[in-house]
């Protein structure tokens, strides 16, 4: 019915990506609304997704709507979707085994073991670019020696993490965007748990390497902490944990707050410009990190307009492997989503982020 036609100064091959991307980036806001109340439309928004929202009790639920007016006829096959929010892991598993919830994601490894086990659960899994990340403040010391951020991703058992806090769910990472991704590079020199590697280069620094470690206060960011400080332990270096509420950790990195501090390496899903460019190259600003983005802006660049896909998968490659030649940051787990559903949950696709999206979902009951 209607025609939009894109004029671009170069080719740039992850165009019809980033506008199919299912991310907040791309969320169409009612100019109405906005104009009518700008304050308030994070708490009354209105869209063009498959649904309408209708109320939001802040700590417990938001509800929405099918959306009669969707683009995508026939879309969604929902009458109502109803998001509960349940902070602790117990009571959200309990919750889906009850039938209270239909649907829920689970980060807790021991909870994903026992539903896989149990004949009335349907456990759904998905492990995409996602991973666990740690970054460092190039900014300031120690970590603007890019020998003490090599010897802390080679301090960092990965494998010991995975067995223990993981129960094997996942895996380490050898790469930046995992084996399941098209863009996968299987021949990187990629910087790992190596003891030997971690206390020479401490070793080189002739100062004893010690640091402040940033988590979130929550019983996973506490143990995933105490880790990190055994791990460094073992390779003498020495580490102490400041623990902050999870809604202050974005602000502490923003801020540069901090020497280490955890994040998360999301898969945003699309080209991998686009996540690639967000979390590592300087185009649109300093990253986190705080690093020089020379040399990855140049492969980015490069990459944006290459036109041959063989020729911008190599390019791709290169970026991980400066990423990981620098120590840009520890990206050492890749992240595995796990949802548990009852099995008339029906057409849930792939967690991208994380995220369940219920758009296509329906129930067979």
């Amino acid at each position: 019915e209607y025609t939009v036609r894109f004029s671009l100064k170069e080719p740039w091959p992850a165009l019809q990506s980033a506008l199919a991307l299912e991310a907040l980036t791309n969320f169409i806001g009612s100019p109405t609304a906005l104009k009518q109340d700008p304050d308030g439309f994070h708490r009354q928004p209105v869209g063009t997704g498959p649904f309408v929202f209708k109320s939001w009790q802040a700590g417990d639920r938001v509800v929405l709507e099918r959306n009669p007016d969707y683009w995508d006829r026939g879309l969604p096959y929902l009458d109502k979707v109803v998001f509960r929010i349940l902070p602790d892991a117990n009571t959200r598993y309990q919750s889906i085994r009850s039938g209270e919830v239909d649907i829920g994601r689970l980060d807790t490894a021991n909870h994903v073991l026992d539903a896989k086990k149990d004949p009335k659960l349907s456990v759904l899994t998905y492990q995409g670019s996602g991973g666990f990340m740690w970054n460092f403040n190039h900014a300031k010391p120690p970590f603007d020696d890019p020998r003490a951020r090599q010897a802390v991703v080679h301090a960092f058992n990965a494998k010991a993490m995975i067995d223990t806090m993981f129960l094997d769910t996942t895996v380490p990472t050898t790469d930046l965007l995992g084996q399941n991704s098209d863009w996968f590079c299987p021949d990187l020199k990629w910087r790992s748990y190596d003891l030997v590697a971690a206390k020479r280069l401490v070793k080189s620094l002739g100062a004893s390497l010690k640091f402040e470690l940033v988590s979130t206060n929550t019983p996973a960011g506490r143990r995933q902490a105490t880790m990190v400080k055994e791990f460094a332990k073992d390779a003498d270096i020495d580490v102490t944990i400041r623990l902050v509420e999870q809604s202050q950790n974005v602000r502490v990195g923003l801020s540069g707050d901090y020497q280490m501090d955890n994040w998360r390496f999301n898969d945003i899903g699309g080209d991998p410009d686009l996540v690639l460019s967000y979390y590592f190259g300087g185009a649109s600003g300093t990253p986190v990190m705080r690093y020089d983005t020379t040399k990855i802006d140049a492969l980015l660049t490069k990459a944006r307009r290459e036109v041959d896909r063989n020729a911008r998968h190599k390019l791709y490659c290169d970026i991980a492997q400066v990423f990981s030649d620098d120590a840009i940051a520890l990206i050492p787990i890749r992240a595995t989503y796990n949802a548990v559903s009852h099995p008339y949950v029906k057409d849930v696709p792939p967690m991208q982020n994380s995220l369940i999206r219920v758009r296509s979902i329906w129930l067979d009951k």
